[in-house]
């Protein structure tokens, strides 16, 4: 079987921290470039995963890998996020991106209608699903016979180095929570 071919775009945190080192681990996945805006970040990941074509803008990306790829995952901030997806989409990429699917009602519903007018394929990585403890609750939760209430608690912890981060955290983390709870 051929091996899956993904770009990245997006080396920031996400990117470096989570996504690049699992795709590497995954066998039949190669990832064949990488792009972000900060020339160094694209520079050390492509060296450092061996990854042969580098990028530093989504729209030189997609020009230079239409027909080259599989699926490109998504890891830019929320408010570059609708632009470079719905780029994508529109370029015929099958798309994993990273929460949250839009700022608005309006752009996480155009990237859906995009995705399937294109008959492409559009994922939010949800990740938090397959938690060991999440997993757990699910089971526990299916053996009960009735659930009467249910209690949580949400806490963000302040970063304020990410300058990016101009919307409040419930709009950017909180999708999780509400993800779990209809998941579940």
């Amino acid at each position: 079987m051929a091996k899956v071919r993904i770009g990245v775009i997006g080396c920031g945190a996400m990117g470096r921290g989570i996504h690049l080192p699992s795709l590497a681990s995954i066998p039949d996945c190669e990832v064949c470039a990488v792009c972000d805006l900060v020339r160094e970040k694209a520079d050390a990941m492509a060296a450092k995963y061996n990854i042969p074509r580098t990028y530093y803008l989504h729209t030189d990306l997609i020009a230079g890998e239409a027909g080259r790829l599989d699926g490109v995952v998504c890891l830019v901030e929320p408010d570059r996020m609708y632009r470079v997806v719905y780029d994508c989409l529109k370029a015929g990429f099958n798309v994993m991106m990273e929460k949250p699917a839009g700022i608005n009602s309006y752009q996480s519903d155009s990237l859906a209608r995009t995705a399937k007018a294109m008959n492409l394929k559009l994922a939010v990585a949800m990740n938090r699903r397959h938690i060991p403890i999440v997993r757990e609750v699910m089971r526990v939760m299916k053996e009960l016979t009735e659930i009467n209430e249910v209690n949580g608690v949400f806490i963000k912890h302040s970063d304020i180095a990410a300058s990016w981060h101009y919307m409040d955290a419930y709009v950017s983390d909180i999708i999780h929570a509400v993800d779990l709870v209809r998941w579940l």
